[in-house]
């Protein structure tokens, strides 16, 4: 008898580990017309990383971060292409699990229409949506859409 509740303590083992391994999550802001300002996007993608962040059940990943650190790799600069050691640092790169895409559109001259789908990367579904949402484009505004967009997006989520 103990050894089968030693084996069931194993097989679940896994199972709890993954359930305390946050997911890692990439943000990504886009913006199809290219006429949003990059301030606006700029503070979005911090508030989102913010709400993200603070969430215990997530780590956000920028990949930008990653990306300019490869870039600015003094190989890279010197050869002006990239060699097997920016190759496999672009391999090494942390692996998410979700991403974020957060769509923001200008409507009129002070307004955005933002929107936002959280996608699991494995298997292409969607875990959640926002419907598009108008917005000012105010510092006030844009980290407040932020936060209600993501606190919705975590909710679903969550359920």
């Amino acid at each position: 008898m103990k050894q089968k509740v030693i084996v069931f303590i194993i097989m679940l083992l896994p199972l709890a580990l993954a359930a305390q391994t946050p997911k890692k999550v990439v943000i990504n802001i886009v913006d199809r017309e290219y006429k949003v300002p990059e301030m606006a996007k700029n503070l979005l993608k911090s508030s989102f990383t913010k709400a993200f962040a603070e969430a215990s059940e997530f780590e956000v990943i920028d990949r930008q971060a990653d990306m300019s650190r490869i870039m600015n790799d003094s190989d890279f600069q010197r050869t002006g292409e990239a060699g097997d050691s920016q190759a496999k640092k672009l391999g090494e790169m942390p692996k998410a699990d979700l991403m974020l895409t957060v769509e923001v559109n200008v409507l009129g001259e002070s307004n955005l229409l933002i929107s936002a789908k959280m996608m699991d990367l494995e298997t292409a579904m969607a875990v959640a949506m926002v419907s598009p949402q108008i917005v000012g484009n105010s510092t006030k505004d844009l980290q407040d859409a932020g936060k209600q967009i993501s606190d919705k997006i975590l909710e679903q989520i969550k359920n």
